[in-house]
């Protein structure tokens, strides 16, 4: 049965206070998206969890079966998450790799070596396999981390994050027994002569299969082998002519030439590729350099997954508060709180830049929806039904919060986020869970620095700001006024500030444009209430966008 874990923390957090609104504080959502979510597990389920009154709620039968099994699983998990963070180190287990026999020999070796001569108490563990098997290990969890040709037909483009290394393949022949050594051989005549290469099950394979496809050839090989070595070595006899990466050919060999062919032949890359398909990127992580006295400035790194960022993230806030101790003790009180507070906002804003910029923006993003927000709250706040939540504290944290709407695309590969085409069903499912990877990653890097009140505003921003007021959005399909206050406010500038900017995907729309799509899309998209606003105040609008256009900082 497949349940989002989400519905399961819900319930666990329900089930454990008895409490619907009890749960809604420790989650950091509103009380109608945690009733939401239990309506939902309780549809999958098919039976009732809770029965609910007025103050408090109770768990049926079936419910408290549930609690026997979900409580010690949400326990063992907190556990490992501890684990992790305390860890600190590589020493708590292994490093799998898998790789084909010729990428470790003429590659992976030298990079062992070094990783081997610095953590010496790190087991590594190798298993040889074809470029296609490793991908297949890889998803069968029994690998950590692969090194592969591509192109690769088991490898799906779209998590390709970066290349290692790039090669060209050769073809080579003895020149004792093929006079072909001052040609230029085209593909139609070098099908003719006996071609060694490996087998079928290789990407090389493929690789040149498909090159002699597309130009209408079929290739024949006369000798398919699975080790480059032994083509080399039976080339060098004048068994055939072998087709190899260049590689494998560490010095020009006097025994052997290349062939050159009239058709050229593309380069190939050697490309990584690790566990956790889903949750793999180059988050940016910031923490702060610093000795007993004065912080120098802040260090940026690149990790390889969101529990390592979780975990440098933390380390980073420590740091901060260390920090902050310090100067408390050098300033008086008020202004070192004050400072604290400039500080802890400009490292907000400054992390969101950086999370945008790989969307391909220039960061003038944040700024222009924070300063959209500051406007629509001010106005909104005037209105009797607005005026009691949307006080001065209320707008300022709303403010605040606004950069981090879109932290969750941290996780979310370069390759999708800013792929210049449509997006495929499986890529928009991908950029769908920056959602949910948002709201988790303010909820675990943010808690115990920033006030309860501040977290509540930023998670329900990062997690529900693209639910629609008919129900048609994601990540819980809230409608109306189930949806928090603060992400309908977040929904109309973001969509605006969406509409008028250059994406790779569009050029951007005129402020008029913009508007006239807001308001066809009051009653559906937005708020009605909040978007008419939003319409009624059109010259700050404009005045914002030309302040802050793409391009000028």
């Amino acid at each position: 049965m497949d349940i989002n874990y989400e519905l399961y923390k819900v319930f666990y957090y329900v089930a454990s206070s008895l409490s619907f609104s009890d749960a809604s504080k420790k989650l950091f959502i509103s009380q109608s998206a945690v009733s939401q979510s239990i309506k939902t597990l309780e549809r999958k389920l098919g039976q009732p969890l809770f029965i609910r009154s007025t103050k408090k709620v109770q768990l049926t039968p079936a419910g408290a079966l549930l609690l026997k099994h979900v409580e010690p699983a949400m326990n063992l998990i907190s556990r490992g998450e501890s684990q992790l963070l305390e860890s600190g180190s590589l020493g708590l287990g292994q490093l799998h790799i898998g790789a084909s026999d010729t990428i470790c020999r003429y590659f992976l070796l030298p990079y062992l070596q070094k990783f081997h001569r610095k953590f010496p108490d790190v087991p590594i563990k190798i298993t040889n396999a074809s470029s296609m098997g490793c991908v297949d290990l890889l998803e069968q969890r029994r690998v950590d981390l692969i090194i592969t040709n591509f192109p690769n037909p088991h490898l799906n483009p779209s998590y390709i994050q970066k290349t290692v290394g790039s090669f060209s393949d050769v073809f080579i022949a003895n020149p004792a027994c093929f006079d072909l050594a001052d040609r230029i051989v085209p593909f139609s005549e070098l099908g003719t002569y006996p071609l060694m290469m490996l087998d079928r099950k290789s990407t090389t394979s493929e690789f040149l299969h498909h090159i002699f496809l597309q130009h209408q050839l079929e290739l024949l090989p006369q000798v398919e082998l699975s080790s480059n070595d032994l083509l080399i070595d039976m080339a060098r006899i004048g068994l055939g002519i072998a087709f190899i990466p260049d590689f494998c050919l560490k010095h020009k060999p006097e025994d052997l030439f290349l062939v050159h062919t009239q058709e050229t032949i593309p380069q190939r890359q050697l490309v990584p590729d690790w566990n956790y398909i889903t949750e793999r990127t180059d988050p940016v992580v910031i923490y702060a350099v610093h000795n007993q006295q004065m912080v120098y400035g802040y260090l940026v790194v690149f990790a390889n997954s969101f529990d390592y960022v979780v975990q440098r993230m933390h380390q980073f806030v420590l740091t901060l508060d260390s920090c902050a101790g310090m100067f408390v003790q050098q300033e008086s009180l008020r202004d070192s709180n004050q400072r604290l507070q400039e500080i802890q906002n400009k490292i907000i804003v400054s992390f969101a830049d950086m999370v945008e910029s790989r969307d391909d923006f220039t960061g003038q993003h944040v700024k222009r929806t924070s300063e959209y927000l500051r406007i629509l709250v001010k106005y909104l706040a005037e209105m009797p039904e607005y005026a009691k939540i949307l006080t001065p504290e209320m707008q300022d944290r709303m403010c605040k919060a606004a950069p981090l709407h879109d932290i969750g695309k941290i996780k979310i590969s370069d390759v999708v986020l800013n792929k210049p085409g449509r997006l495929t069903e499986d890529e928009f499912e991908v950029i769908k869970t920056h959602t949910l990877s948002g709201g988790e990653i303010i909820e675990k890097t943010l808690t115990d620095i920033e006030s309860d009140s501040y977290l509540k505003v930023a998670r329900e921003m990062a997690l529900y700001h693209h639910e629609k007021w008919d129900g048609s959005g994601y990540p819980y399909h809230l409608s109306g006024e189930e949806i928090p206050l603060c992400a309908r406010i977040m929904a109309v500038v973001d969509v605006f500030d969406a509409l008028t900017s250059k994406r790779v995907y569009k050029e951007a729309f005129p402020a008029e444009k913009a508007f006239r799509i807001l308001e066809e899309s009051s009653g559906t998209h937005f708020d009605p209430k909040i978007v008419g606003t939003f319409l009624a105040h059109k010259e700050e609008v404009r005045q914002v966008l030309t302040k802050y256009q793409d391009g000028h900082i």
